[in-house]
């Protein structure tokens, strides 16, 4: 008798374990597989699980006696690898989260298996199709008083009886708005008056085609009479070892019957082949070529390649050396971590491709992350033309504005060895490739590499992972590294390069910091000097890009007479004039209303729209200069798929002259005619309530003024704020990191904050303010506890930033501590300790580390 564990679905964190069940007989399972279970107590429907491991010996902590058995392996082969299901424990581990969720979050959508519950009446001796007003029911049902049917049960019945097969839940919720886990159901079914039956299957189903192939058989082609369209077919057949029959089609001309008429005479077969829904191309220009490496990006990238073999130590200060030593060892089993900090337009992106290609070349493969899906068209069209035909190499593409399909395939693509270069947002970390040799972040330091939802994984932390399971080099590049991975620079984890000027003849931009409380454009959302800057550059036939990180019109609406301000009912935030669809947003939980001047509170009609967004800055740019052609990118105009591509390629391709838009346009884009890059306001971020926000401001400022000025043409850059003083500021305008970097590691460590501890923010969230924050300080008191010796320092419990998201409540306690197993052991029995208390059974209680946002 074998046993697996099981990681199961729909678990509860407080009781969540691998679960043991016994392996009939009949059924082959292995590590990988995903099966259907059954789980919990009487008849209930069975649930989907992952097999982690498989043994012959019973489990120490498992009863024989209550063991179940598996009911159903859902995969002829394992889909997940065994480098997933490690990765599944490391996050298991530090993102307190179940089993099954660390695993699930590492597969597309597409490929998820979902269990479908149908019903169907029970069975009668006379009339087993007859409804329910006919009399002719189940014995169970004849002996029941007919009070002791429900109008709601009765509806159900009869229609279960009409249709006399099964119906499953969708088709009945939507028949009778009757959910399968309603309690009338679920009387009938206890009674035995209705029977259930429960299957898997996948979210999104497989793609297919039909295949064509020639087949050995005793009528060889010769001896078969054939036509002139059937011989054609055969020798098409014969050059190439499978077509499918679209593809017979479209190369010969001719229809499906020539096809079907060589099936019946035995001379090939057709079949089912999968097929990868690969995403249409966007197009990008870039340069086919390599381009030619600086004497700078040479250095780099031989110190690189001596850190991938294991040659040379990484090492520790501004600059690295180029010299390998002979008699060094061959390829290190764990090539570490390497970061890259380069000026904007230095070139990182030459390195990368550079060190991709070297690494493609021993057999291995490559990874290559960005934050932002903007970014991924660009760098894909990199890719593609530089490592293609060079490596011989495929590439698969992973973000979250792939259909669903498209996920799906480019994992199947990936797993199958289809392809071996994989390039993406975060969640392209978890693509199963085999034999990792190198995984690249860009712009590591962003925030969008951490998974705001359960679980909250990091994708630079699964990184580093995956990094050493596989003996991979994981190369952080940026123009601005988090002051934490800058930081263990000193601490020997991990290796600096630099590439401190721009690559080729550009040169850094000019930067002007124009002080908006003074100008006397006031109040124009321009300033005098920003307005002449973007005449005189569309005077010159160049092109400029214009960053606000607020989306919308107006971004909140007060009332003159009682000052009251437009909040959403579900949020403690205000409400968003969007002046396109004339409607007011939330853009935290999405609730929307129709544009108003009416106060709700007082009902005077004096409502006024304040502040301002990229709506409202494009009206005014329409109406400063008339003859500008503007294109804004935010999140309202990039819903549609392959929009990022479409409007970057058009701004390429000097259709528009001022591209407009929030963060999504302040990194990674490398347009050589934008001289010009103005920022209309930085001052909310600047002054936000978070540890990290100058950090952020610093960063996206460098960022952004790194657009300017990357070709041939010198370019400039104008930052408008109120707070001209601010030194943030001034360092992000000489574009000097290295003394933001002291000046910030300082403040840090006076204050406690990473990278001198990690910060975990506890969070709790509840319909009902009291019992969110009664949970807060019981946790507040457990930890208390357990605080020996003070190793611990707890803040709160307070509101959180934005006390009130999607109608509930949310309080937080701030852990300042070490990364231990200890301490994440005690963080783990608070979650379960909180999960099986009743008392706290409608709170909701997450754990985040070193981020301070729930």
């Amino acid at each position: 008798m074998n046993y697996a564990l099981v990681a199961v679905e729909k678990t509860a964190y407080s009781f969540d374990r691998l679960f043991a069940y016994r392996v009939p007989a009949e059924l082959t399972v292995e590590a990988g597989v995903r099966v259907l279970v059954p789980f919990g107590p009487g008849k209930r429907p069975p649930r989907v699980g992952v097999v982690f491991r498989v043994c012959a010996e019973l489990p120490e902590d498992a009863d024989e006696r209550k063991l179940k058995e598996i009911s159903a392996v859902l995969d002829a082969a394992p889909l997940l690898l065994e480098d997933t299901l490690a990765t599944a424990a490391y996050i298991r581990e530090r993102c307190f989260c179940t089993w099954y969720e660390a695993v699930s979050c590492q597969m597309p959508v597409g490929l998820r298996q979902r269990v479908r519950r149908a019903f169907i009446a029970a069975p009668t001796d006379d009339a087993p199709n007859a409804p329910l007003e006919s009399e002719a029911l189940s014995p169970a049902t004849k002996s029941l008083p007919a009070a002791d049917l429900s109008a709601d049960e009765r509806q159900i019945l009869d229609l279960l009886k009409r249709r006399g097969s099964f119906v499953r839940e969708d088709s009945l919720q939507k028949a009778l708005g009757i959910s399968a886990n309603s309690s009338e159901l679920d009387s009938l079914l206890r009674r035995g008056l209705v029977i259930e039956s429960a299957e898997a299957t996948r979210e999104i189903g497989e793609a297919s085609a039909r295949t064509a192939r020639l087949i050995n058989t005793e009528n060889e082609p010769g001896k078969v009479k054939l036509t002139q369209k059937q011989q054609e077919v055969v020798e098409l057949l014969q050059e190439f070892e499978a077509l499918t029959v679209r593809e017979i089609c479209a190369w010969t001309g001719y229809t499906p019957a020539v096809v079907l008429a060589l099936e019946k005479k035995g001379l090939l077969e057709v079949y089912d082949s999968a097929l990868y829904r690969i995403p249409e191309a966007e197009t990008v220009t870039v340069n086919a070529a390599p381009a030619a490496l600086t004497a700078a990006q040479k250095q780099v990238c031989r110190a690189l390649w001596n850190q991938y073999r294991g040659i040379e130590k990484p090492c520790r200060g501004e600059h690295c050396s180029s010299a390998a030593t002979a008699a060094a060892p061959p390829h290190s089993p764990a090539a570490g971590t390497a970061l890259l900090y380069g000026v904007t337009g230095s070139g990182k992106t030459q390195v990368y491709l550079a060190m991709a290609e070297a690494v493609l070349k021993t057999g291995r493969g490559v990874m290559l992350l960005v934050p932002e899906i903007a970014l991924t068209p660009q760098l894909l069209a990199q890719v593609q033309a530089r490592l293609g035909a060079r490596c011989n190499a495929d590439t698969a593409l992973f973000h979250s504005a792939l259909a669903a399909g498209e996920r799906a395939d480019a994992w199947r693509r990936v797993l199958d060895g289809k392809a071996n270069i994989v390039v993406g947002t975060r969640s392209a970390v978890f693509a199963p490739l085999e034999n990792i040799g190198l995984i690249v972040l860009d712009e590591e330091q962003e925030d969008s590499y951490k998974s705001g939802s359960a679980p909250r994984y990091d994708a630079r932390a699964v990184a580093k992972f995956r990094a050493k399971r596989h003996g991979a080099l994981l190369l952080l590049g940026s123009a601005t590294p988090g002051v934490d991975s800058y930081g263990s620079v000193n601490n020997e984890h991990t290796a600096l390069y630099t590439l401190p000027e721009r690559y080729g003849n550009a040169v850094m931009p000019q930067v002007q910091i124009v002080d908006m409380a003074q100008d006397s454009a006031q109040p124009s959302l321009f300033s005098g000097e920003l307005c002449r800057a973007l005449t005189e550059t569309l005077a010159r036939g160049e092109q400029a890009v214009l960053l606000l990180n607020r989306r919308g019109y107006n971004t909140f609406a007060v009332c003159r007479k009682c000052r009251t301000v437009v909040t959403c009912p579900q949020c403690s935030i205000s409400l968003t004039y969007h002046a396109a669809e004339n409607r007011l947003l939330c853009h935290y939980c999405g609730y929307a209303r129709p544009f108003s001047t009416v106060c709700e509170n007082c009902h005077n009609p004096g409502v006024q729209y304040s502040g301002f967004g990229t709506q409202r800055v494009e009206e005014q740019l329409a109406s400063l200069l008339p003859q500008a052609r503007v294109v804004r990118m935010d999140a309202d105009t990039v819903t549609q798929k392959g929009s990022h591509a479409r409007i970057l390629e058009s701004f390429r391709n000097r259709e528009f002259d001022i591209l407009l838009g929030t963060q999504m346009v302040a990194k990674g884009l490398d347009f050589e005619n934008v001289t010009l890059v103005g920022v209309l306001s930085v001052d909310s971020q600047l002054h936000d309530d978070d540890y990290r926000s100058l950090e952020r401001t610093f960063s996206l400022l460098t960022q952004v003024v790194g657009r300017a000025g990357r070709g041939e043409k010198r370019g400039r850059a104008i930052l408008q704020t109120l707070t001209p003083e601010e030194t943030t500021l001034e360092l992000a305008a000489r574009q000097d990191y290295p003394a933001f970097f002291s000046t910030e590691i300082a403040l840090r460590k006076a204050l406690v904050y990473p990278p001198f501890c990690v910060l975990y923010v506890i969070g709790f969230a509840c319909e009902n303010r009291t019992a969110a924050e009664s949970a807060a300080r019981f946790a507040l008191d457990f930890l208390s506890a357990h605080n020996d010796a003070g190793k611990m320092i707890i803040l709160g419990p307070m509101p959180a930033r934005i006390e009130k998201v999607g109608g509930k409540f949310r309080y937080r306690l701030i852990l300042k501590t070490r990364s231990t197993p200890q301490v994440r052991a005690l963080l783990s029995d608070l979650l379960i300790t909180l999960g099986k208390s009743r008392e706290y059974s409608g709170v909701s209680v997450s754990v985040g580390r070193n981020s301070s946002d729930n």
